[in-house]
This record gives structure tokens, C-alpha cells and sequence, in this order.
């Protein structure tokens, strides 16, 4: 079915609104249109505004109530489209007597039982339209964004009121009803009925939409393939049960800016570009509906979220995929390194764009990727490129050639998923035995990686692909074992890693400061690890008063910088002995020191050390 013959669910209430606004028909009401955030209402407005230019009829006054606060600012806002016309006429914008005295006297009659039940003293406009629309039945007073007013919503409707009931202005109000309705203003409903004579429901209407927003798309190539698949947009957005055009514009942006990153052999493969539009514009649907957060984002796009939960544990996961069903999420050619930018910080790098691309299974063939890789994507591979892959990563395996803690814990993960396809003769029990050898071996042979990085990493996934298996029992007993490792590593790399702090305090004070402190300007790797109680403490207080005078400066300001977290009591608690003998080695030292020298190194114990090693308040 095409645009031109879908039959538009919004057409009754263009009928109604040319019904309403004809000057022949008499009315003293207002008409409100409602519907979601997103909906097209003011899309709508804009169709039938173009419609009344196209019939003559273009006495029309739009104001947005988005973030008012006042009547004034209506006021104002009124008079800036009138201002031409005003300017020319001498029309006058302040109050007038009798404007003032009706102020005064006007209320609202909402029972029509000739008691007064709603003053407007405070909800009278001070611009008099009438002396601009001679004949105000012309006229078309809109007003958009209700429910965004900062002021109170029963308030505002009286303002409205001062123009349709005394001065035969026709008005349509358009608004989110559903949020008015929870803000829990006690006038609104009664107002309501005196002031709306008719509400009409605007639904979302894709085709008309599309029709909008594929001109806003400046990529003449991105365009026309948007086009080309509108339907299965359309599906997407049916999908995501969102009922929202203004999360289809942003989603069709969102995939302009990945696309403009493509290359002409990007394009030139149908099926990748299939999987890239499906991926971006559901998941545009899931952020921007605030469905899905970031953290969330590396789950839907591992295959590791496939395996090891039960079939009725519900995650984002598994809503995400059940939603789409269509949407290949776990192909590996859009890694959420590349989306966590475009969707939540609205950027994206082309570089790594064409980088992640190229090495997906799409375009790189099998022997171009690193076994471990090749065989992560075994899925999509033939059996015998399949078979290659595994051969030469159990090859690598039995030789210790993965050195990276990424590749390591892939390479673990994909040999539980080996012996599950039975590509290798080993159960699932003899890898974890195997992988705990591995990682044995190169703890012994000193070659475990940077153990600080490592314990920093991310728990899911590596170079934006998710772990194979890593939701099972298995894989869970190969981390514990490998974090048992990384701890030992750690230790014994210490004392080496304090012999190059001292080098760097030495250098580069300033540096010395930011590997030890959290801080603005770079990652601190050893603001919670014990490190300087690897150092000897005498050679410390020595190499610290070999320092040029501002250099300690930076070395005691670490101290402080390093011990107000409190940490000292905790992670860091094996550095206060160390801290103490520090502290004899410098006082020992100050009878040698001259007299500017003594004084400043004891100013700087004293605000640098001393706070520290005081004894806790006792309760």
C-alpha cells in the first residue's frame, strides 16, 4: 500500500477543524487537540494551517506555551506577530479602562446556576486583538504546548477563555492530556468543560510523516535507501509501540550520521546496509524512548545474552529482541563501541566507523581477522573457514599466544562454545581445566597482562564484541580463577611499578600526582592500589628531599590527595605502616637540614602526613 491510497486516521479531524474555523459557523468554544508526546499534533496543525493559507484564510496567530510563566509573556509573544500591523495602525498594547474594569468584574459561571465559580482577575489578556480582527469569527487564535506551560493549567484556560467567549475568537488548543491530567490541577476539568466544546485524538500517521522528515535528510544517498525501505521502517516503528514520529525523525537522523561514515563499498553490500538500518533505527526507538540505557546496550548486541539464562528470565536482552524480531542484533557488524556514541552523545567517529565495518564478517574475509575473531563469528562462516579458524586458535592456545586479557577471556569463552559444537574432543570441564593451566602458565612465566588495566576491564566484552558463554557456570569458575591470578600479578609487580613512581617523581612530579589521585586530566591506575608501600621507606624520605622545594610540594599534596578519600582505612590500609615509617625517616632527617629547609619540611609534615596518622576520635 502507498501513500496515496493509506487512508489517513487524522482526516476527520481536519474535516472538524475547516468546519469549526468557517467564518459562516458560529461557535462559543474552544476545540482542544490531544494526543502523546510525538504524535503529530503539531505536525497536524502545520497540514491544516498550509491548508487554510491554500484557501485564503490566513488570519492565523500560533503561540507555543512551551515554558511560560506568565500571561505577559502571551502578550508579548501575540503582539510580535501582530507588531507590523500594530506598528502601522497605532494599535495600543497596554490595558484600558474598560478592559480593566472587566478584569475587575469577569468571572466564570460553571455551573450556569448564575453564582460565580472561578474569578479571572489574574487571566485576562491585556492585548486587544479586536482592534486588529474587525471581524474575530476570521480569526484563528492556536495554542501549542499546554501541558509545557509553567503556569497553572486552569489559569491559562482562562486566559484562552477571555478571547473565545468574550470577544468570539475561535481557538484550538493542542496538548498532551494525559500529562495535564497528572499534574492534579482541581480547576482543570471544570474549566474545561466550560471553555472545550470539542477534543479530537490525533494518531500517529507514518506515511505522512515520512514524507516530512525524508527531506530533512541532506545525504542524497541515505535518502533515497530510506526510501527504498520505508516499509520496513514503518515496521520497526510499528515495533516499538512508541506511537511517536518525533522518535522516527530522530531515528532516521541517527542513521544519517552513521551512514554518511559508510563507503562505497559499504553500500555496495545490500545485506550489511539491511543490518545497520534495522539496528540503528530500533535501538534509536529504545534509547530515545528511554527504554534501554547505556550499560545496557553491550547485552542486546552480544550473543553471550542468548545462552546460560532461563527461558522465562525476562531482560533487556530479551525485551529488546522480542520487540524486533526481524533485527539481527547479534551479527558483529555494529559493536556498541560504535553506538554508545551516536546515541548517547551524539557523535560518531568514521574512522573507527569503516574500521569495525571492514573487520565484520560482511567485509573481511575470514583469513584477515585473528582466528579468535573469525571464530566469534562462526555463526555466519562456512563450515570449513569455520574449522580453520578453531584449528589455528586451539594451535595458539597450546602455544600461550594470547597475551591480551580481551583475547584471553574470548579465546576461554569461544572454547566452552567448541566443545558445545563439538568442533574440539574436550567436555566443558576439561576447558575450565585447561583455561586455569593457561592462565597458570603465565602467571609462572611472569607474561600475565597489565594487571591494574585488567581490573579495570569491562566484565562483558572485548573490542565490542560480548564474551561467548559468559553467562555460564563454566566461565564464571575461569574468571574467579583468573582474578585470583591478576591479584597475585599485581602483587608481585609492585615493587617494580614503585621504582618507576620514584623515577617519575623524580621527572615529572606533577605525573607522579595524577597515576597516584583521582583526577581531571588523566585515568589514576593506583588510586586504590597499595603501591607505595611497596617502596622502602628510608629511600623514600631521601629521594623526596633530593627534590627541588616546589617538586615536594606535588609529592606531599599526593598524600593529601590520596588519603582525604578515606581509603587509607581501607583499600590503601597497607600503606599507614608505611606512612609511619615515612614520617621517623623525614623527622630523623631534620637536624641536617638548614633552617628554611627544616622549617618547610616540618609546615609540610604537618599538613601532609600528620592529619593521617593521628588516632581516630574515639566515640
Amino acid at each position: 500500500m502507498n501513500a496515496s491510497t493509506t487512508i489517513d486516521p487524522n482526516a476527520h479531524v481536519l474535516e472538524f477543524l475547516h468546519h469549526y474555523c468557517d467564518p459562516e459557523n458560529q461557535f462559543d468554544y474552544a476545540v482542544l487537540i490531544r494526543g502523546r508526546w510525538g504524535a503529530g499534533k503539531t505536525f497536524l496543525i502545520n497540514k491544516f494551517l498550509k491548508e487554510r493559507k491554500e484557501r485564503a484564510q490566513s488570519k492565523n496567530l500560533y503561540v507555543s506555551l512551551y515554558g511560560f510563566t506568565s500571561f505577559r509573556q502571551v502578550d508579548e509573544e501575540l503582539h510580535r506577530q501582530l507588531h507590523p500591523v500594530l506598528s502601522s495602525k497605532g494599535m495600543k498594547i497596554a490595558a484600558k479602562v474598560a478592559r480593566g474594569l472587566l478584569k475587575a468584574t469577569t468571572k466564570i459561571d460553571l455551573e450556569d446556576n448564575g453564582k460565580a465559580d472561578v474569578t479571572l482577575n489574574a487571566s485576562l489578556p491585556d492585548i486587544d486583538l479586536a482592534e486588529y480582527f474587525k471581524t474575530p469569527k476570521e480569526c484563528l487564535l492556536i495554542f501549542d504546548d499546554l501541558e509545557r506551560c509553567s503556569m497553572p493549567i486552569s489559569q491559562m484556560l482562562g486566559y484562552i477563555n477571555a478571547f473565545v467567549e468574550h470577544e468570539g475568537f475561535k481557538a484550538i488548543i493542542v496538548a498532551n492530556e494525559d500529562e495535564i491530567l497528572r499534574q492534579q490541577d482541581e480547576k482543570y476539568a471544570e474549566i474545561k468543560e466550560k471553555l472545550i466544546g470539542q477534543t479530537l485524538q490525533v494518531r500517529s500517521t507514518f506515511d505522512s510523516a515520512i514524507e516530512s522528515f525524508l527531506p530533512l535528510i541532506r545525504c542524497e544517498r541515505c535518502r533515497n535507501y530510506l526510501l527504498e525501505n520505508r516499509k520496513e521502517i514503518e515496521l520497526l516503528h510499528e515495533q516499538s509501540q512508541t506511537d511517536n514520529l518525533r522518535l522516527l525523525k530522530y531515528a532516521l537522523w541517527d542513521y544519517e550520521r552513521l551512514s554518511a561514515c559508510f563507503t562505497d563499498a559499504h553500500w555496495e553490500k545490500p545485506s550489511a546496509m539491511s543490518v545497520a538500518l534495522h539496528i540503528v533505527v530500533a535501538l534509536s526507538f529504545e534509547v530515545r524512548s528511554g527504554r534501554v540505557r547505556e550499560e545496557e546496550l553491550e547485552g542486546i548486541l552480544s550473543r553471550a545474552s542468548l545462552f546460560g539464562r532461563s527461558k522465562n528470565e525476562e531482560t533487556p536482552s530479551s525485551r529488546v529482541r522480542a520487540r524486533y524480531p526481524e533485527v539481527e542484533f547479534t551479527q558483529g557488524l555494529i559493536t556498541s563501541d560504535l553506538l554508545k556514541p551516536l546515541l548517547f552523545e551524539g557523535w560518531v567517529n568514521p574512522a573507527d566507523v569503516c574500521s569495525v565495518l571492514d573487520q565484520s564478517p560482511y567485509f573481511a574475509s575470514p583469513e584477515s581477522m585473528p582466528a579468535w575473531k573469525a571464530a566469534w563469528h562462526g555463526w555466519d562462516l562456512e563450515d570449513s573457514e569455520y574449522e580453520k579458524a578453531v584449528a589455528k586458535v586451539e594451535e595458539q592456545f597450546a602455544k600461550r599466544e594470547f597475551l591480551i586479557t580481551g583475547e584471553i577471556l574470548h579465546v576461554c569463552g569461544l572454547r566452552l562454545a567448541f566443545s558445545d559444537v563439538g568442533v574440539i574432543s574436550k567436555s566443558r570441564a576439561e576447558v575450565v581445566e585447561e583455561a586455569k593451566a593457561y592462565i597458570d602458565d603465565l602467571l609462572k612465566d611472569d607474561r600475565f597482562p597489565d594487571t591494574f588495566e585488567t581490573n579495570r576491564r569491562d566484565r562483558m566484552s572485548w573490542e565490542g564484541l560480548g564474551f561467548s558463554e559468559a553467562q555460564s557456570p563454566e566461565f564464571s569458575q575461569i574468571l574467579t580463577h583468573f582474578d585470583a591470578a591478576s591479584e597475585e600479578a599485581r602483587k608481585k609487580a609492585l615493587p617494580a611499578i614503585g621504582e618507576r613512581l620514584l623515577k617519575t617523581m623524580a621527572e615529572d612530579p606533577q605525573k607522579y600526582f595524577r597515576l597516584l589521585c583521582v583526577n581531571n586530566v588523566e585515568a589514576s591506575p593506583y588510586y586504590d592500589v597499595p603501591v607505595l608501600a611497596a617502596i622502602d621507606p628510608v629511600i623514600f624520605a631521601e629521594r623526596v628531599l633530593a627534590l627541588p622545594a616546589d617538586s615536594q610540594r606535588s609529592v606531599f599534596s599526593a598524600f593529601k590527595g590520596r588519603y582525604d578519600t578515606g581509603m587509607l582505612l581501607r583499600e590503601l590500609s597497607d600503606e599507614k605502616p608505611w606512612l609511619e615509617a615515612v614520617k621517623t625517616a623525614l623527622d630523623a632527617r631534620l637536624a641536617t637540614l638548614r633552617p628554611m629547609s627544616k622549617y618547610r619540611l616540618k609546615n609540610r609534615l604537618g599538613h601532609g602526613i600528620d592529619p593521617f596518622l593521628a588516632p581516630a576520635p574515639s566515640s
